[in-house]
């Protein structure tokens, strides 16, 4: 519904100081509303996200800082949450582009995925491993 309703916004000429994104959970849909929040964030508002445990939003937020300097990522007090605040004015040329995804992100992602999952023999045990790191 956001892809229909935000390009509306921006053809009214809205802005925000405060754009939160929690609906779509797939790479797709999340990426979209960025693109659409971006252009309708003021310069020193904020774009927040939530739902930071699954992998399309961790690869948004990746994208972000690898990719547009005129957002800023800023503290939360929440490890399910981060936050943007928009620094300038988008100057990229239309080649920009910083590679944001890598197989480091993506094990780290599903070994964290087995355990919360716990469905296998290995997502079991690594969740118990986790479980004895964490009590040091």
């Amino acid at each position: 519904m956001s892809d229909r309703a935000l390009p509306k916004l921006l053809e009214e000429k809205a802005s925000f100081d405060l754009i939160f994104i929690d609906g779509d959970h797939k790479f797709s849909g999340a990426f979209v509303d960025f693109h659409y929040a971006a252009q309708l964030t003021k310069v020193g508002g904020i774009v927040v996200f939530h739902d930071l445990w699954m992998r399309a939003l961790i690869l948004i937020r990746s994208y972000i800082n690898k990719n547009r300097k005129d957002f800023v990522e800023i503290k939360v007090g929440s490890s399910n949450m981060c936050a943007f605040k928009r620094v300038d004015i988008d100057s990229r040329d239309g080649m920009a582009f910083n590679e944001f995804y890598n197989r480091q992100g993506y094990l780290k992602y599903y070994i964290n995925r087995l355990s919360w999952e716990r469905k296998t023999v290995l997502g079991k045990l690594i969740f118990k491993l986790k479980t004895i790191i964490k009590k040091f």
